[in-house]
């Protein structure tokens, strides 16, 4: 979600000018992108590690059988 997205919900709530909530807010996206990070890097590994053995990575694999039907 993007930050927008977040204090969008907070001015919903009528919370937006809380300085707390902002700070919540704020974390939540930062904790949200961090994820999203990890989730990357993740994903990127196990491709690595699937062309090292000389295989390919699993939704690649998926995406050409169903391409060649």
């Amino acid at each position: 979600m993007s930050r927008e997205t977040y204090l969008a919900a907070a001015e919903e709530l009528g919370l937006a000018n809380d300085p707390l909530i902002r700070d919540v807010m704020s974390l939540l996206y930062a904790a949200n992108e961090a994820e999203l990070k990890r989730y990357a890097e993740e994903t990127a590994r196990i491709g690595r590690m699937h062309r090292a053995l000389g295989d390919e990575p699993p939704a690649m694999a998926c995406g050409e059988r169903r391409a060649r039907k």
